[in-house]
């Protein structure tokens, strides 16, 4: 069973996708990764097709919303969790929101986000999970 799908809307974002879904892969949840790219022109498609330990769906560019909607149409998981794609999660998010959701049978979890500094690559994460 999946813990937890992470839905990872893109549009020309190969220059910072890689990083978003390998920071997804940081966690002991069994997670799925469903990347919908919305009619990207910049070979991120291309480089999708050659990733495999995600699921990729293409669609032509209607926008993140309909984008989101078709990851979540395809989600397996227990819980759903969104990432734009250029973002990035740090080591331990998906766990710990994942154990707040479950120690409280929580419908719904939320964190705020956490600092990077672009300049030292240190991180100030937010220990709030609600």
């Amino acid at each position: 069973m999946v813990d937890v799908s992470i839905i990872i809307p893109t549009y020309n974002r190969l220059w910072c996708l890689p990083r978003a879904i390998s920071s997804c892969l940081n966690t002991k949840c069994n997670v799925e990764i469903i990347v919908v790219d919305d009619g990207s022109t910049d070979g991120t498609w291309d480089w999708l097709l050659t990733q495999t330990k995600i699921t990729a769906l293409y669609q032509q560019n209607k926008g993140q919303t309909y984008a989101i909607n078709q990851g979540v149409s395809i989600a397996s998981g227990k819980y759903i969790r969104f990432l734009d794609s250029d973002d990035f999660l740090t080591e331990s998010t998906i766990d710990d929101q994942f154990k707040v959701a479950e120690d409280n049978c929580a419908d719904l979890v939320y964190s705020k986000v956490d600092i990077y500094n672009n300049d030292n690559g240190q991180i100030f994460k937010s220990p709030q999970i609600e």
